[in-house]
């Protein structure tokens, strides 16, 4: 038998009582993570905007880089919050490009540990698709030679604890 979880999309009509509870939550990241009791969620999974210029409603995708960084950290803040102790959070993100290039992963990474993360692993999403393994510059001229990453990460943390505990 296939059970499906619920879609709720936030808000809901009512903050009252379990809202949140055994539900797939879709809404602004922000609002519904500060609207969800402490201590609550046993899995947060994320990929968040990776501050490329890409176009979002409600979020400017080309910011100074350290702020970038602490505007995240408010999400990791209101995450860290709300997770069980024990609970696990996956950070999937992708390498930057090459010509503006930070090692965004571990930015972030070590921006999670200060808040308290343990960082239990590091995933190697390798990506068969990619046509393009290297890009060379202008043709016959290649003047920034270079590998187009072929992985994206997907960083696996917990709160607080290495254990998680059962029926909570």
């Amino acid at each position: 038998m296939n059970a499906a979880f619920p879609v709720l999309h936030f808000p809901p009509a009512s903050l009252a009582g379990d809202w949140w509870r055994d539900q797939i939550i879709c809404g602004d990241s922000r609002a519904v993570l500060q609207a969800l009791p402490a201590e609550c969620v046993h899995l947060a999974i994320t990929s968040p905007p990776y501050n490329v210029g890409l176009h979002y409603d409600s979020h400017h995708d080309r910011l100074p880089y350290e702020e970038y960084l602490r505007w995240l950290t408010a999400f990791w803040s209101e995450l860290y919050r709300v997770l069980v102790p024990g609970g696990r959070f996956a950070l999937h993100i992708a390498p930057t490009s090459i010509k503006d290039f930070r090692p965004i992963h571990y930015d972030m990474a070590r921006d999670l540990v200060r808040l308290g993360f343990i960082m239990r692993t590091e995933i190697l999403w390798y990506k068969q698709t990619m046509r393009r393994r290297t890009a060379w510059g202008s043709w016959k001229s290649p003047r920034n030679p270079h590998m187009l990453p072929s992985w994206e990460y997907v960083l696996v943390f917990c709160k607080g604890s290495w254990t998680l505990e059962g029926n909570r």
